[in-house]
């Protein structure tokens, strides 16, 4: 996901950082720089308790989600509870199989995303 988005956006991926790399160091210093967090909504991230941590921390400072600090992205039939909810997320499960479809959907979500506006490109059929 990250390497689709490296393009029109400054990117840390996790699995980017070398060998040797403190991990929770270096996700505290991304923390500390991003205007936006990418969550890859998966089951196994869920279940993951080492990263509930970094959503919190993004939650915290971003609570009613006015800035949309924090961005769900799922990419496999999972369901998120608790906090996470509340949050909706850009959904790639129906781009199983399409992954340029895929690609450009999320890309075209994030950019809405970050210009604050959910209105469509297109125009809807009129009327109707």
């Amino acid at each position: 996901m990250a390497w689709q988005l490296q393009d029109e956006y400054l990117v840390r991926a996790d699995a980017w950082y070398p060998t040797g790399t403190n991990r929770i160091s270096a996700l505290e210093e991304s923390l500390r720089f991003s205007a936006r967090v990418v969550v890859v909504l998966s089951q196994a991230y869920l279940e993951a308790d080492d990263m509930r941590p970094v959503w919190q921390a993004v939650l915290s400072r971003d609570p009613g989600g006015l800035h949309r600090s924090l961005i769900l992205v799922r990419v496999e039939e999972c369901e998120p509870e608790g906090l996470l909810r509340g949050i909706r997320y850009i959904d790639l499960v129906p781009f199983a199989n399409d992954a340029d479809g895929a690609r450009e959907y999320l890309i075209d979500e994030i950019r809405r995303l970050v210009e604050g506006s959910s209105r469509p490109s297109t125009a809807p059929p009129f009327p109707g």
